[in-house]
Formats: structure tokens, sequence, C-alpha cells
């Protein structure tokens, strides 16, 4: 078999193999139910990822995609009493839906523009979300919301539901993993690096763009239903403008425009503030400091940071020997 197909399928079990054994180190229900937060953020940072890291767009509406999905999913649970499938599947076509109709001004702007229109967006959205008090109940928010249950197993403690994230998680970054290296990846990454050329090169950008917005906002939609079913509980002040911008600050830590970077920020910005709470009144400060040092020195985030490093460590040879076809070529 090629070394190229073996090594990322190896990567892939190691890397699944390491995901599963790590309950066994962890004890504390406190750092199970953080572990648990780290793995639903990296889902919305990899949706928000489709739009930043692949078409090259901003936009301050994943916290609010996350919104809709939470409270769609649950909304029909407590009213309907919906089980978790049905539930998940109407959220996250509502979120699509959602997704569609955002896209639409991302066909006529761009930039600070269209950055400054996704974030009406979220603001409407969060003012809906704390004035429909009989809907979604207000700033108090919903409570009472039903763990995922399939048959006789209930889906309770945070250990089980690690396993139930990390389920979803392995799902979606093979799917977004299948994207990246696929026609419509390489559509997306044409559009990120020049759309008027990619336009003249016969890629279809009006529809990728929308592609790219409604695989966005499913991915956060699904974050927020497994957040809305973990926790039981949900409020507006969740899905606020600060939960979009630390979105935005996971997927630039750790790299934009591939699978492992948002995944790994998403880690990092999540546990990083519990190991500095020993400082007490001065650990944000020390929280900002670091993102800022780590933006500066590598802009490419921590991904892109460490494959140049290990570029310059281990540097190629720039000087490939003739193989033996070539040599026989040459005689």
């Amino acid at each position: 078999m090629n070394i190229r197909i073996i090594k990322p399928i190896a990567y892939a079990i190691a890397l699944i193999a390491v995901i599963f054994f790590i309950p066994n180190f962890i004890e504390s229900n406190y750092y199970m139910g953080i572990m648990n937060f780290a793995l639903i953020n990296a889902i919305v940072a990899l949706g928000f990822n489709f739009v930043f890291g692949y078409i090259g767009y901003i936009s301050f509406a994943q916290a609010a995609f996350m919104g809709v999905g939470a409270y769609s999913s649950a909304l029909v649970s407590l009213h309907f009493e919906w089980h978790f499938v049905p539930a998940l599947l109407f959220a996250c076509l509502i979120s699509m839906i959602f997704g569609l109709i955002l896209s639409i001004p991302a066909l006529k702007l761009k930039g600070p523009y269209l950055a400054f229109t996704t974030l009406g967006f979220a603001t409407i959205f969060l003012l809906f979300l704390t004035n429909q008090s009989d809907l979604t109940g207000g700033s108090p928010g919903l409570g009472r919301i039903p763990s995922p249950q399939f048959g006789e197993l209930l889906i309770r403690t945070n250990w089980q539901y690690y396993y139930f994230i990390v389920g979803f998680l392995v799902v979606l970054a093979f799917i977004a993993y299948r994207i990246e290296r696929s026609k419509m990846g390489r559509a997306l990454f044409a559009i990120r690096e020049d759309e008027l050329a990619a336009g003249a090169g016969g890629v279809n950008v009006r529809y990728y763009k929308i592609v790219a917005f409604v695989i966005s906002a499913l991915f956060c939609g699904i974050g927020g239903v497994l957040y809305a079913h973990m926790l039981n509980f949900i409020s507006p002040a969740v899905f606020s403008f600060d939960q979009a911008i630390v979105i935005f600050t996971m997927v630039l830590l750790g790299g934009s425009g591939n699978i492992k970077g948002p995944i790994i920020g998403a880690i990092i910005l999540t546990f990083f503030p519990e190991w500095l709470r020993f400082m007490r009144g001065f650990h944000m400060a020390v929280y900002g400091a670091v993102i800022v040092a780590i933006l500066m020195f590598m802009p490419e985030g921590i991904v892109g940071g460490l494959e140049k490093l290990g570029k310059f460590i281990w540097p190629s040879s720039k000087i490939k020997p003739l193989n033996p076809e070539s040599k026989e070529e040459h005689q």
C-alpha cells in the first residue's frame, strides 16, 4: 500500500486511540465537563473554519447558529416531547435554513461589510431570544431539557457524554476532511485565494459560497444541540457576541484552513483559563497576553507554526536522487 495512504490512516488510528483513553486519566467530574465543552467548541470551530478558513470570509454569526440549533432542539423536546434523534435532525434543518438566509448577503458583500452584517444577524437573534420570553424563556433561559436517550440507555454522566460528543466530532471531522480534499475543497480554497480568478477559471463562486455558509451553520447547530442536551439548560447569554469572538480566536490560534487547527485551538483555549485560575485576579491578563504572543510569533496558528518548526529542524533535501528509470534514460 502507498505510504501516502498508510501514514494518514496510522495517525488517525493513533489519535482516536488517545481520544478514547483520555477519560481514564480524568477523575474529576468538573474537568470531565470542561473536556466536553472543549469538544463541543471544536465542532463549532470546525464549522466556522468553512467560512473563515476555506473561503476567507469573516463572520460573527457562529454563536447565533449555535443558538439556533440549541433552541430548535430544546423547544421541540420540551413542547412536543420529541426524542433526541428527530430533535437533532430538526435542529440541523433549521440551522441550515438560517445559514442559507445569511449566505444571501455574502453573495454581494465581503470584508468588514459582511462581518458587520453577520454581527447584525447575531444581535437580532440575541434580542429575539431575550424578548420572546413566552417561547424562549427570555433571559432566565430554558431548563429541564432532556438528556439524550436511546431505548434504555440514558446518556447522563460527563463520562458517557464524552464518548457521545467524540463520536460526533470524529464523524464531522471526517466529513470536513473529505470536503477539504475534494473538488469542492479546491473550489473553496480558490475562492479564498482570488475570487475573481476562481470565477474566471470556471468555479461557481455563488454556489460554493452558499454551500460554505450552510455547512458552517450545520456544524455550529450540531454543537448547540449537544450543548443544550448536555447541560439540560440554555440561556441567551451563552450565544452572545463574546462567544463568537472566542470561537473566532480558537480558529486563529490553532490555525485556519485545515482540520487540526480549529480542534487544537478549541481544546487549548477552553482549558487555558482553567489552568490560570491559580493566579486569581491576574489570570485573564496573562491569558490575553499569551494569546497575543502566540498570534504574533505564529501568525499561521499553532499548527502552521509547528509545521514550520518541523521543517526547520528536519529540512528536506532539495536535490532528489535519480530513480533507476531516469538513470537508464541518462545512460
